[in-house]
């Protein structure tokens, strides 16, 4: 079979890349990959390849720093079918497959049996008939009806979790989290993990001298170029560090999204939200609300990045201080009381809207039925007072 990938973001939206059948097709940064997108920063030298046979296509990770995803998921290698969308470093593909149509000519009759030539004296001759003898009743050749084949297993339901990142690497890019370290020692453990594995890949790219930028304990690279760092600087930053907001970057591929939503979802880590500035000017941001004041003139720190807070918060909010705290973002997310809903915070002009994401399956599929990866959305309105 023939498959065509089409792009879908990036300067060359739209384009196609034919792969016939035969030798792997690969997808990269520069040559010697067959297919070159050096404007993408984030897409390996190779990527990852594509191999079309007769009847399958399959894909296959080229050890990518990033990670080749299928459907949003990672594979290292996957079997490719129709309308699956493939991610990889800012691009994404769909597939499409075209099936080879071979026309086989039907075969040749065999040729008839010669008719025998009778001489005179034969065709002369009276017939010899024999008496009728009544045949034997021919038994029934009529084939049993066959059984039913068995229904198909249910697919299973997907998690909440998995329904989760499904949104989040689709729907809520580019992504960040602020993440409250205070809530668990696992966040900050996650972060630096994060941190020395991004770091030992870099190495792996670039042998030789090691990278000699120094990364305060409070801030560093993640991989595909995302980091992380304290809201808070100065003395705070140094001596909290482990009970420190943090701002994140969690582009779609990002291996630390998925434990965040794996281990911490109903736990009040943080929240999410969208914005397309810098990781520097975010953080600038939401360093305006670290510290309030009180009616009787002292300053607390202010937990606006507590989902606890943030969902009682953002709903008693004045249109002045709407705009004022969404200011570059575009929407806010953070877990329900239930985790099994997500609320998402819009600013729309003066009016802010806010969504329920039903990330519970509605209920168990039909036998053989595909189950539903994309949660449920109830869309409500919040006029401000």
């Amino acid at each position: 079979m023939r498959l065509v990938l089409k792009i879908r973001t990036g300067s060359e939206a739209g384009r196609e890349i034919v792969i016939e059948p035969g030798a792997p097709v690969r997808i990269g940064r520069k040559s010697p990959a067959e297919f070159a997108f050096p404007q993408d920063p984030l897409i390996s030298r190779l990527h990852f390849a594509i191999k079309c046979d007769a009847d399958t296509a399959r894909i296959l990770d080229l050890n990518s720093s990033n990670g080749t995803w299928v459907n949003g998921r990672q594979v290292k290698g996957a079997v490719l079918e129709e309308g699956d969308e493939i991610s990889a470093g800012e691009m994404k593909f769909t597939v499409h497959l075209e099936s080879d149509q071979i026309f086989t000519a039907p075969p040749a009759a065999p040729p008839a049996a010669p008719v025998p030539f009778l001489s005179s004296a034969e065709l002369s001759a009276p017939l010899r008939l024999k008496p009728i003898e009544s045949a034997p009743p021919a038994p029934d050749s009529t084939p049993p009806a066959p059984a039913p084949p068995p229904s198909a297993p249910a697919a299973p339901e997907p998690t909440p979790q998995e329904r989760l990142l499904g949104v989040l690497r689709a729907d809520f890019q580019p992504l960040y989290a602020i993440l409250d370290a205070a809530r668990s020692p696992q966040i900050y453990k996650m972060l630096a993990e994060a941190k020395e594995e991004a770091r030992k890949a870099w190495e792996a790219q670039n042998p030789g001298p090691a990278d000699p930028t120094f990364q305060p304990p409070a801030a560093g690279m993640l991989e595909g170029g995302a980091q992380y760092e304290s809201l808070y600087e100065g003395w705070s930053k140094a001596e909290l560090t482990l009970f420190a907001p943090y701002l994140v970057s969690l582009p779609p591929w990002s291996k630390l999204l998925e434990k965040l939503v794996t281990k911490g979802w109903g736990k009040s880590w943080g929240i999410y939200l969208t914005c397309n500035l810098a990781f520097p000017d975010v953080r600038h941001h939401f360093r305006h609300f670290l510290m309030v004041n009180m009616p009787d003139g002292d300053q607390v720190y202010f937990r606006f990045y507590d989902p606890r807070v943030l969902r009682v918060y953002l709903p008693t909010c004045t249109p002045e201080e709407i705009n004022y705290f969404f200011g570059p973002i575009w929407r806010f997310a953070a877990e329900d009381e239930k985790p099994e809903s997500l609320l998402e915070f819009v600013r729309q002009g003066t009016e802010m809207k806010s969504n329920i994401w039903h990330l519970a399956p509605s209920g168990p599929p039909a036998a053989g039925a595909a189950a539903a990866i994309s949660p449920d959305k109830t869309q409500s309105s919040v006029t401000p007072r």
